[in-house]
């Protein structure tokens, strides 16, 4: 398929935000940096490495019997994986000097700003390691990964005696030198050995990394099982450890990301390819011996016993037209995508009230696609973007969720080499425990759900990405790319894929009517999706956009946080950044039809659908979304609500029983109450319902004097909290100043400081004096007037020939 080139670069929301930074991946992570012109899919290397290089060299491994069962055990045992990091120091075509060249490939042409591969390239400083970063690669990273494959694969037929490899050409972009002693000695405790390399990518290659299995052992035939890679390579881009401060690496998130870059190229390692899809299981005949005595590189087809294969080539219809797409059809990877994306087979529909086949183009979900686009090394060997979107093993993924799915794991299952551990923890959990561990009973923290395309049904698979299952927040959008929305499940602001191509994308890939030119993005077979902003994830605080995100703080009443989501405001309260469309605020769900939003340090309903919440003195509103769309299916209800304390002061000592009424206030004796901050004592339920606690207030801080108005904190164990502003009154002395001390004599500073004691009595002074002189002035004046006006009615008086005392009487007429 033809790649459109795109006209016209999107600008940017503002300044202060640009587009996300994906990785991609064919065997390879890419990064697609932040501005939709470079955003394109890029072909990727595995694929191609792997067609350029010798196919896998099979190695029996001792214990093996060819009729039957391949292990001298059958026990099964966690996944073994060991990284042997020595070519990190000693691997030619790796960085340990600026100035020094390095073969990229297999070229010795010298690198250009555009070379993408197959060049000379010239060390720079961001390509060298230092000894922190090889030992933090080599201590912290790799053995995270590899005690999170033990924890979530499990072999099924482990190996018994040290793993065997072959002397033969291993490495991609390149080959690497083996170690003599993995030869000599093989791998003790081992089930897979892979080298890792810290080789630079070409100046024109966005690539983060990429990798290769190099040795299987010889599978199984009862029952069967495909050759399972046993050896690998996988290269990390230096840039991805490198000039990083310590500190960086203690936020969960940014571990996160680098583990599941790693994740995704061990997983190619290990089986995800299109080479090792094709030898899979037969889906209707799994116990088909598929192996040919005295070959290594070619199988039985399925069709022999009456199978369909595992992949094949399928039609897909959409706008009217049909073209192929190649389809896993293994059976777990089959179960997993139909209860995601609630679709079954046409008679599992009446048998299990699964969602009708509306829509859909061809029978309900038979097979789940491999992506179809990307070039070399991202076609077929992840799945399709478009359904499978943010997914680890989606061709492009986005580095801010990339979660794990069941669908993902059940494909290992379906290999027949493992067992996956379905409920495996986060990977950054294996990092430090303490981030993940439930306090209330010690497990850890689940995966990240993945979330793309649930309960949509069959035709958002199979479907046109234009048609009704796509017209749902976060999906489909028709808008223009500087436009801004919530992406899906609100955890980001995102923007909105669509471009403009020069010339006319295939009919199968136009999605507006009488716009042949406009789309999203080629890896999403052009479907245009509000993509999040690479600096604006509302669950955490990117290190790299700290000053940015503080800003937001101050000016727009933003939070970023694990319950924090993307929110419609033009809540506004400054100048130094423009007002935005879309926000992050932390909320919480009290039931499930009361959500409340922390907006500018305070909790607030935001209930009614359409409904809005301002702040005085700020410019703008917060625009509700229905509160059933966040609540509806919330599992974390329960957070506490108070309504009020009681009494509502007390002394700065201490020792004050106050009773807290509300909602959700008990959670066991492990409740916290505090009082500006500081914990309460001997807090206990005084109601059957949770709604009422009683607390003992503990003695203020030092430092206050007067009376001091305080938050109450209710906070249960897991660290759910609501807090009362200005719910309890600390009543302290009244603040005294000491005595100065003239022992040696007056100061400067003991003037001023006695001028300033003496200044509010001096001024009441000087205010009453002007106050009487004013009264005096005043009082003056007025006597004077009167005066004056008497001695000129007596003269008036004299004038008209009447007594002066009747010179103002009336006389009746007619008397």
């Amino acid at each position: 398929m033809g790649v459109p080139k795109r006209i016209g670069a999107a600008s940017s929301m503002n300044s202060h935000l640009s587009k996300s930074w994906t990785i991609q991946s064919s065997l390879c992570l890419q990064l697609l940096l932040v501005f939709p012109a470079l955003s394109h899919a890029h072909e990727c290397m595995h694929d191609h490495v792997r067609t350029s290089a010798h196919h896998p060299v099979v190695v029996e491994q001792p214990g093996a019997r060819k009729s039957s069962r391949r292990r001298l055990t059958d026990t099964p045992q966690p996944l073994r994986m060991v990284f042997s990091t020595e070519l990190l120091v000693t691997d030619s075509r790796t960085c340990l000097a600026v100035g020094q060249e390095v073969v990229i490939g297999a070229n010795i042409s010298p690198c250009t700003n555009s070379s993408t591969g197959n060049c000379l390239y010239t060390c720079q400083p961001a390509d060298l390691l230092s000894e922190a970063d090889r030992h933090f690669l080599s201590s912290r990273l790799l053995p995270t990964v590899a005690a999170w494959y033990a924890a979530a694969l499990t072999l099924r037929s482990p190996l018994t005696k040290p793993l065997q490899i072959k002397r033969s050409t291993c490495g991609f972009g390149g080959p690497i030198d083996i170690p003599e002693h993995y030869y000599d000695n093989g791998v003790a405790d081992a089930d897979v050995l892979i080298f890792v390399t810290t080789r630079p990518m070409a100046p024109g290659s966005q690539a983060l990394a990429f990798a290769g299995d190099c040795q299987e052992e010889g599978g199984a035939i009862n029952p069967y099982k495909p050759r399972r890679p046993i050896m690998g390579h996988v290269n990390l881009a230096p840039r991805v450890v490198t000039d990083n401060d310590p500190s960086y690496w203690q936020t969960p998130k940014v571990v996160d990301r680098v583990l599941k870059l790693l994740i995704h190229e061990v997983m190619h390692v290990i089986g995800f390819t299109y080479e090792k899809l094709t030898e899979f299981p037969c889906p209707d005949a799994p116990y088909f011996n598929r192996h040919i005595e005295g070959s290594y590189t070619q199988l039985r087809p399925c069709a022999a016993t009456g199978s369909r294969d595992p992949v094949e080539i399928a039609d897909r219809t959409v706008n009217g037209v049909t073209y192929k797409v190649r389809m896993l059809r293994t059976p777990k990877v089959l179960m997993a995508a139909r209860r995601h994306f609630d679709c079954a087979e046409t008679a599992e529909q009446a048998a299990q009230g699964a969602r009708a086949c509306s829509g859909a183009t061809t029978s309900c979900m038979d097979g789940l696609p491999l992506e179809n686009s990307g070039g070399q090394g991202t076609a077929s060997s992840h799945w399709e973007k478009r359904v499978m979107y943010g997914e680890v093993m989606s061709g492009t993924v986005d580095a801010n969720l990339s979660p794990i799915s069941e669908i993902t794991l059940s494909l290992f299952e379906d290999a027949g080499w493992f067992l996956p551990n379905y409920d495996v923890a986060a990977p950054e959990c294996f990092f430090n425990r303490e981030w993940c561990v439930d306090p209330s009973d010690g497990a850890l923290r689940p995966r990240l759900s993945f979330n793309w395309g649930a309960r949509r049904g069959c035709a958002f698979v199979s479907g046109s990405c234009a048609g009704a299952p796509w017209r749902a927040d976060g999906y489909f959008c028709d808008a223009f790319a500087d436009e801004s929305a919530c992406t899906l499940n609100r955890r980001e602001v995102g923007h909105c894929t669509t471009r403009t191509y020069s010339t006319a994308l295939e009919p199968q890939y136009q999605y507006f009517p009488g716009q042949p030119t406009r789309g999203g993005l080629q890896a999403e077979d052009y479907c245009p999706v509000w993509a999040a902003y690479n600096n604006y994830d509302c669950t955490w605080e990117q290190p790299e956009h700290l000053d940015l995100i503080r800003q937001m703080e101050r000016e727009r009443g933003e939070k970023r946080c694990e319950d924090c989501r993307c929110f419609s405001t033009t809540l506004f309260n400054g100048s130094s950044i423009a007002p935005s469309s879309f926000g992050c605020y932390p909320h919480r769900c009290l039931s499930s039809t009361r959500l409340q939003l922390f907006v500018n340090n305070a909790w607030r309903d935001c209930n009614e659908a359409r409904g809005v919440i301002t702040l005085p003195g700020w410019t703008g509103k917060l625009l509700c979304p229905p509160s059933s769309s966040m609540c509806a299916e919330a599992t974390d209800l329960g957070w506490p609500e108070i309504t009020s304390t009681v009494p509502d002061g007390g002394p700065l000592a201490g020792g004050t029983q106050i009773t807290i009424s509300g909602q959700y206030l008990w959670a066991g004796t492990s409740t916290r109450v505090s009082v500006c901050g500081v914990e309460a004592t001997d807090v206990t339920s005084a109601s059957t319902l949770g709604s009422v606690i009683t607390a003992v207030t503990a003695a203020g801080p030092d430092d206050f004097v007067g009376n001091v108005s305080c938050h109450v904190r209710v906070t249960h164990p897991e660290g759910r909290y609501d807090e009362q502003f200005s719910g309890f009154i600390y009543i302290g002395p009244e603040p005294t100043q000491p005595a100065i001390d003239l022992t040696d004599g007056w100061t400067f500073d003991k003037v001023l400081s006695l001028m300033m004691r003496l200044w509010p009595y001096v001024f009441t002074v000087m205010v009453g004096l002007i106050l009487l002189h004013w009264f005096y002035i005043v009082g003056a004046e007025l006597l004077v007037q009167r005066y004056m006006e008497q001695a000129h009615d007596r003269a008036v008086g004299v004038r008209g020939g009447l007594p002066p005392q009747h010179a103002f009487e009336e006389t009746p007429s007619g008397l």
